[in-house]
């Protein structure tokens, strides 16, 4: 049941790949649209990241809008919440037990030293995953766009 699980979620993985790379667009673009949408997904803004994905898109015309959507829905909230366990901690080694800004209102000085913590460390997870992303799927890309390219000839 769960080999058959796996199999099915690798398939599905597979597929939105080749989707990607059928797009007839440069590597660079399609590597930069996955990697800004990983960006756009990790990063908690609940509620807005279709809304800035299309801001970006109109922005910067030659990212690759439909690997910029595909990667949204890879990176669901689902996917992304080990990411957010890694970002919390991280935040929290980096900014220690620094002290917390005291308003007088017990709650409002909790929510800002975890906020904080967790924003501090999802950027730094979303700029990691991002850029190992555009990296990697440059490469691949490139090389299946080479090897589409020469069995054409």
């Amino acid at each position: 049941m769960v080999r058959k699980a796996i199999h099915t979620w690798k398939e599905k993985l597979k597929e939105h790949f080749r989707q990607v790379i059928s797009i007839k667009r440069s590597p660079s673009s399609i590597a930069a649209g996955l990697a800004v949408g990983a960006f756009i997904a990790i990063v908690p803004t609940p509620g807005f990241n279709i809304l800035i994905a299309i801001g970006v898109t109109l922005i910067f015309e030659k990212i690759s809008k439909i690997s910029l959507f595909l990667a949204l829905l890879l990176f669901n909230p689902i996917t992304t919440l080990p990411f957010s366990v890694l970002g919390y901690n991280l935040g929290k080694y980096l900014l220690g037990s620094a002290p917390v800004v005291e308003s007088g209102i017990l709650m409002w000085d909790s929510i800002y030293y975890h906020t904080i913590r967790y924003m501090l460390g999802m950027v730094i997870v979303a700029l990691v995953v991002s850029l190992f992303l555009y990296l990697a799927v440059y490469v691949i890309a490139s090389f299946y766009l080479k090897r589409d390219h020469s069995s054409r000839r």
